[in-house]
């Protein structure tokens, strides 16, 4: 997308709408966003087909297809994957809770907290690499925890 948070206010196949903007990146803007008939807070991961790379499609449709057949619950699941009005789209419930990254710049986990989320990271890595998966962009940035810094689901 051209405009950071070009598609906040946007309503992706009738069913999400795109609230505000969490992060960009290679491609692809994250949102946070509600399913309009139930409310539920989601997250939407869209490429604009005007302006994205081949290879920020490609990101967007590996990434459904893995989370479709993972079944771990330190994945969040995917609830849709399409196009809409020139755009590539995928949907997955909102995990609630502050990146590590966030966390860690507040206080220290301890030992037995890192040793609980490094068994957590591991299974759910473990899982992705029953089904071919390899996770190349495993950071702090990218794994939500919960106020004890357990984890919660990557994002």
């Amino acid at each position: 997308m051209d405009v950071p948070g070009l598609a906040v206010g946007r309503c992706f196949g009738g069913r999400y709408r795109s609230e505000r903007l969490l992060k960009t990146g290679q491609g692809i803007e994250t949102h946070l966003g509600t399913e309009v008939t139930t409310g539920d807070p989601v997250v939407i991961k869209v490429t604009d087909a005007a302006t994205y790379s081949s290879g920020a499609a490609m990101r967007l449709e590996h990434e459904a297809e893995v989370l479709r057949h993972l079944q771990t619950p330190l994945v969040a699941p995917l609830l849709f994957f399409g196009r809409d009005a020139g755009s590539l789209y995928l949907v997955m419930p909102f995990v609630p809770g502050v990146t590590l990254a966030e966390r860690l710049h507040g206080e220290r986990l301890g030992v037995a907290g890192a040793l609980a989320l490094g068994r957590a990271l591991l299974g759910a890595l473990a899982e992705a690499h029953e089904h071919g998966v390899l996770h190349r962009d495993v950071k702090p940035a990218n794994l939500i925890v919960d106020e004890r810094g357990r984890s919660r689901a990557p994002s």
